[in-house]
């Protein structure tokens, strides 16, 4: 199956792809193989517990007084089952019999340990990658990022696991952590997603209660009913915002493992970009503003890549400088949009002015509006550096777009109106 080119006279009836014929009939096989030892396996196992094979010489009865160990073939049979599961779009599938893979590697004589611990750990990082290539919610990307969590030693463990993955050509420590990267980056999409809706529900919510008249019994009762429900979606949202911080901080230590690994074995440029920018979103998603200055100036200025890198080298370069500086823009609109909230509030502003020192205050907004411009700079530095490298029509009226929204913001009308 493996050397044949996908059908495409058979696109409708995809049983007659000779792709797929070739699938079905090496899980037939392979599943007619595992009836069969398994079938003899519970036949010896009824007639010992029967009695016939206790205190029967081993030569008359054919069997021993104990039950035969599982066939070592197995394993290596289901983990090919559950890889063409994978192949022909049945990841549910796939991902329960990599668990089969791994019950039945536990089954096995301790004689051959060595081989079913490999056989479990490609099954443990298949399961992994299933969740991660599938995933459809953060529930999903979750199981992922804990799997491959799991798989990758910790600082506490000892440094023989590590070395024993790193032997191993089966599993590649590096492949490891990248994908746990892009999935604790990824998470973060599906974690937004899912408060956008709680909020919208929340939203809702709060549009019933204003509806409802205020003096009658049931409306009180009602309104009772809906208020424990924000309360309950308000605590659902709280988990998420808790769980988002949780994945930046194990984005940037991964980052930072990954980065540090250079020292010891030779820089994988090919993904060198690519990890620098988990790096920076994630310490400014963790308000670490001078590590996203320092790292953004490690890119924008490093010139020892190789020539033969420095094509590929160059589109990282420009998707972290138009990334990272839409991130700083969209932080300071809404650092000021919830600025803007808070002085149109007048009961909060009192209250606040009751429990706060006036120099507090006024140290407080000044420190707002610093954060606020350093982000909108350092956005406009990003977009004047991108501006040198993409020339594409489309990119240059947007990143012109963008650098005059920043200076409107700035209060810079005139560089605005220019721009």
């Amino acid at each position: 199956a493996e050397k044949l080119e996908p059908s495409t006279s058979n696109t409708e009836i995809s049983e007659k792809d000779p792709i797929v014929e070739n699938y079905n009939l090496a899980l037939h096989f392979w599943s007619e193989y595992i009836y069969r030892t398994e079938g003899l396996k519970r036949s010896a196992q009824q007639l010992r517990e029967t009695g016939v094979g206790n205190n029967t010489p081993l030569k008359e009865t054919g069997i021993g007084s104990n039950t035969p160990p599982s066939d070592p073939y197995l394993p290596e049979i289901l983990l090919r089952q559950a890889w063409i599961y994978r192949q022909m779009g049945l990841p549910e599938r796939a991902i329960s019999t990599y668990y089969d893979v791994l019950t039945g590697a536990t089954k096995q004589k301790i004689n051959n340990l060595t081989r079913f611990s490999r056989i479990a750990l490609v099954a443990r990082s298949q399961i992994a990658n299933s969740y991660w290539e599938t995933a459809k919610d953060r529930e999903d990307i979750n199981e992922a990022i804990d799997l491959y969590t799991r798989l990758l030693p910790s600082d506490e463990e000892s440094f023989v696991v590590g070395q024993e993955l790193d032997k191993m050509e089966e599993l590649d420590s590096s492949q490891l952590r990248l994908n746990l990267l892009r999935a604790l980056f990824k998470s973060d999409e599906y974690a937004r997603t899912e408060i956008r809706r709680k909020e919208r529900k929340l939203e809702e919510l709060k549009r019933s209660m204003v509806k409802q008249a205020q003096d009658s019994a049931s409306t009180y009762l009602s309104r009772n009913l809906l208020e424990k429900e924000g309360k309950k979606i308000q605590g659902e949202i709280a988990a998420i915002e808790q769980d988002r911080t949780k994945n930046w901080t194990l984005l940037k230590k991964n980052a930072e493992q990954f980065i540090e690994s250079y020292n010891e074995t030779e820089p994988n440029l090919r993904y060198d970009g690519e990890i620098r920018y988990f790096q920076i979103v994630a310490n400014e998603a963790l308000g670490n503003a001078l590590h996203v200055q320092r790292d953004m100036q490690v890119l924008l200025d490093n010139e020892s890549i190789p020539p033969e890198f420095q094509q590929a080298w160059l589109a990282t370069r420009i998707r972290v400088m138009i990334d990272v500086s839409n991130l700083l823009f969209s932080e300071a609109v809404k650092a000021e949009e919830s600025a803007s909230a808070l002085s149109s509030k007048k009961s909060t502003i009192v209250l606040q002015g009751e429990l706060q020192p006036k120099e507090a205050k006024g140290k407080e907004q000044s420190d707002s509006r610093h954060a606020r411009s350093q982000n909108l700079e350092m956005a406009i530095n990003g977009y004047k550096q991108a501006l040198l490298y993409d020339q594409t029509y489309r990119s240059q009226i947007m990143l012109r777009q963008q650098i005059a929204w920043c200076h409107e913001r700035l209060g810079q009308i005139e560089k605005a109106m220019n721009t």
